[in-house]
């Protein structure tokens, strides 16, 4: 048995993934990487292709080594259409007999909904119905993706894993780690990623001092805001220099709005791995899928609003926020190994290779003795 991760040829750029810039290519080429370099996975390799008849042959060329109970884990969406996606896992698992694995990065019909018509959604989840195995970000994705499959009435018997957060690559160039509140108790936040999705920024008051990096096209200069520009994924860990980094998208202030911030509800920002990445505290909103998991590790600070962060310091002191830094290094740790997407894919493995064996089944349940 064979594992494969699909990766994509038809792109120029790091890691041949386009908007580099942003979390897209970054965690793509991140699961690639650990995939093929500390999982010996072998890759699969697809380009763009979109024209009917050019598919089926393209397929045939690029799975011609995939054999019967192979797993192919396959990063969703990918860039390429839906509909090539799902020739091509109708391929490998009817003709072909092999297993495919969607490793979910997002769902566009929820996250840009206004881009897909009815029959467009349809498909999008046509395809993921079509694989074996799903990695989802939260419970709220699994009950959600399966309500859809029930909408659509398609197959709803996919293994699920649930991962909770992504990993990120990177190194710590310090040998002091530790973050620390220099300027208790004045806050400083720090905010990177897509700017175009947190107009909220432009409604800060004063009062709240946060450095922003990014590419700026919509963000009105302002005295609290220090905009430091924008930085390559592989750099941003090793410049921010925050107290705490800052998980929020919304159209407003002080509440989460718009259809991004109600994403943020069901999926699990790479935004938050990229500041644990870079062991700095997080702030996030108690309606997002993450809060759970904030407040119960204590890696940060969970908020309903953002009115609440002038609070803050009042709320916590040093030795809280130490507690924090500790805590926020020793889970980025596993998030710069990228534990998170190995544990999950392994998990994945052990589910589609051995439970339908019903020799190992059999060996299991009889706590390991042979037939009699």
């Amino acid at each position: 048995m064979t594992n494969w991760v699909v990766t994509n040829n038809s792109w120029h750029g790091a890691g041949g993934y386009p908007f580099w810039g942003g979390a897209g290519g970054k965690a793509r080429f991140d699961f690639e990487e650990t995939m093929v370099k500390d999982m010996d996975f072998k890759q699969l390799s697809l380009g763009f292709f979109g024209d009917p008849k050019d598919i089926d042959e393209h397929i045939n060329g690029v799975t011609n080594a995939v054999k019967t109970g192979d797993i192919i884990f396959l990063q969703f969406p990918q860039f390429t259409s839906v509909f090539f996606m799902k020739c091509f896992i109708e391929k490998v698992t009817q003709t072909f007999g092999a297993k495919v694995v969607a490793y979910i990065h997002d769902v566009l019909p929820w996250r840009d909904p206004g881009n897909y018509n009815e029959s467009a959604r349809a498909e999008f989840f046509q395809t993921l119905s079509l694989c074996q195995g799903l990695i989802v970000h939260s419970d709220v994705m699994k009950n959600r993706l399966d309500e859809e499959f029930k909408y659509y009435d398609y197959s709803s018997n996919q293994v699920y894993i649930i991962q909770k957060y992504f990993g990120y690559r990177a190194n710590r160039m310090t040998f002091d780690w530790k973050r620390k509140w220099d300027d208790f108790p004045n806050m400083s936040l720090d905010y990177a990623g897509n700017l175009d999705v947190a107009q909220f920024l432009n409604q800060l008051p004063e009062n709240i001092n946060i450095n922003v990096y990014g590419e700026n096209k919509s963000i009105t200069p302002n005295p609290n805001i220090n905009l430091m520009g924008n930085f390559d994924s592989e750099a941003i860990t090793h410049v921010l220099k925050g107290d705490f980094g800052l998980v929020w998208k919304s159209t407003t202030y002080p509440y989460i709005t718009g259809l991004y911030g109600e994403y943020e509800k069901i999926n699990a920002p790479h935004k938050l791995s990229m500041y644990l990445a870079a062991d700095l505290p997080v702030i996030v909103s108690s309606q997002s899928a993450m809060a759970k998991y904030v407040k119960e590790n204590n890696i940060g600070i969970v908020i309903d609003s953002l009115e609440d962060l002038p609070n803050i310091p009042e709320k916590i002191t040093k030795e809280d926020y130490n507690k924090m830094v500790f805590n926020v290094n020793r889970i980025g740790n596993l998030i710069r190994s990228m534990f998170p997407a190995k544990w999950a894919v392994m998990q994945m493995i052990d589910k589609l290779d051995f439970e339908p064996n019903d020799d190992m089944k059999y060996f299991r349940e009889h706590n390991g003795r042979p037939y009699r």
